[in-house]
């Protein structure tokens, strides 16, 4: 699914997803209304109209509901306070890139927003009182 941008946020909102440390977004239909599960069956990836692309990691079959992990995108996620997507490994919230530990399938793979990629690189650098670690 090719992600294109609807119009950029100046701030966070329950609907926005994440494109750096100060930039977040509304999509259009499609991508806007694909749901988050700890699961699941998308990941992101960068495109070149500046947005996400959602690509499958698994067989996707017909009248599945097709999903992504919104912590792939947001450090601190805001829009899934109570996550219900009753996964096996269901975090009970969406959480944020912060709270995925290194050896999480979506880490592993580097499918996440490329501007997140310095909390891998980067693990002593202490966030700031925003929940922010600065590149």
């Amino acid at each position: 699914m090719i992600g294109l941008l609807d119009r950029l946020e100046g701030i966070r909102t329950t609907n926005s997803i994440q494109l750096n440390w100060d930039v977040h977004a509304l999509f259009e239909k499609p991508a806007v209304i694909v749901n988050h599960s700890c699961n699941p069956n998308l990941a992101i990836v960068p495109n070149r109209f500046g947005a996400y692309d959602f690509i499958a990691i698994r067989e996707i079959y017909s009248g599945v509901e097709v999903t992504w992990d919104y912590a792939t995108s947001e450090l601190e996620c805001i829009g899934i306070s109570v996550c219900l997507c009753s996964a096996a490994n269901c975090r009970g919230s969406a959480g944020g890139f912060s709270k995925l530990p290194p050896d999480h399938p979506m880490v592993v793979a580097r499918f996440y927003a490329p501007y997140l990629e310095v909390t891998m690189r980067s693990p002593e650098k202490e966030m700031s009182p925003l929940g922010i670690i600065p590149p």
